[in-house]
Order: C-alpha cells, then sequence, then structure tokens
C-alpha cells in the first residue's frame, strides 16, 4: 500500500466544500474523504457524492461537529474536484480532505472491516476502537481529526503496531485538524 497524496478545502462559513482530487490519482487507486461541518444543534452528514460510499458518521457533542467518512475507487477520468454539500445547514466552520492510497487494496471489495465508534470527548487523544482482521498483511488505515480553535498536530499510533504518518493538517477558518495514518498489519 502506498500513500499518494492529500487535498484539503476548509472555510470559516459555507455548507459545501470541494476538495481537489489530489495529485496523482489514478484508475483503480482508493480515495477517502473526511467531512467536517460544526452546526449547533445536532449536525447531519453532507449528502453523499455520486459514486462515493459512506463508511462512518459520528457527531462530536463537545463542539458541535459532525463529522462523515467517506471511499470511492477511482475511475479512468476522475473530476477536478468533489463537492460535499450540508444540506439545509446554514453556514458554519468546515473542513474536507481527500486522501489517496494505491496497491494492496481489492478494489471490487475494498473495505473489509471498518471502526466507525466515534471518541467525542474534551481530551488529546485520537483513537479507534479495535476490530479484528482476518487476512495478513492488511492494510490499516487511520483517518481522524479533531475541532479546534488553535493549531493541533497528532502523533502516530503505536499499537497495536507503529503507523506511518502521511496528514498531519491544521486549519484555522476550518477548526479543524486532520490526521492520517497507515500500517500493514501482519
Amino acid at each position: 500500500m502506498d500513500f499518494i497524496a492529500a487535498a484539503h478545502a476548509s472555510s470559516s462559513s459555507a455548507n459545501t466544500l470541494s476538495p481537489a482530487v489530489p495529485t496523482g490519482t489514478q484508475e483503480n487507486d482508493i480515495m477517502f474523504a473526511l467531512a467536517k461541518l460544526q452546526q449547533s444543534g445536532t449536525p447531519v452528514p453532507p449528502a453523499t457524492p455520486s459514486g462515493w460510499t459512506l463508511l462512518a458518521d459520528t457527531n462530536e457533542v463537545v463542539s458541535g461537529s459532525n463529522w462523515a467518512l467517506f471511499y470511492r475507487i477511482a475511475g479512468a477520468s476522475e473530476p477536478g474536484d468533489y463537492a460535499f454539500t450540508w444540506t439545509g445547514l446554514a453556514n458554519n466552520r468546515c473542513k474536507a480532505g481527500i486522501y489517496t492510497f494505491r496497491d494492496g487494496f481489492d478494489t471490487a471489495d475494498p473495505i473489509d472491516v471498518v471502526s466507525d465508534t466515534g471518541y467525542t470527548v474534551n481530551d488529546t487523544a485520537l483513537r479507534a476502537a479495535s476490530m479484528s482482521v482476518a487476512v495478513a498483511d492488511s492494510p490499516l488505515i487511520f483517518i481522524g481529526g479533531c475541532h479546534s480553535s488553535s493549531s493541533k498536530t497528532h502523533t502516530p499510533a503505536t499499537n497495536p503496531a507503529t503507523f506511518v504518518e502521511h496528514v498531519d493538517d491544521y486549519d484555522s477558518s476550518g477548526r479543524a485538524a486532520f490526521h492520517v495514518a497507515s500500517v500493514i498489519w501482519a
């Protein structure tokens, strides 16, 4: 599995974001997209763009943010960007990122297990729930983030193995830090 590239978009006042398809993305690569909108009340996920599949959706109660994770297998001709729109919601702080990986995935059935339990407390840890991986040498990808009014950085996990960091990106207009790391689980 190889990490290819990332692309982000953010705004301090929007309900639609259109991050670019990461540079170097090719047919049969797998793309993941993380989208976050801060919204008072009960936030909802953005509408799923055509060709994408929603993997996880969680509401973070401390900041009132919705976090949604999607994936897509890249086609022969990808558009320049994808729009993530929170329909019917007021403009607010939001951020979206797309992350491209290559190799190590069955493109017909790329996702075997998802840990979609949101860890939504006010502390310093980004966490994923445990999962069972049935096949040796499976790629494990951590995609997470936090809402914050000040810059944050993250340290990749070392349990159950040492993850390689690919993205540690903070944006003040979206008030969000996104983190992407991976490991081949033996």
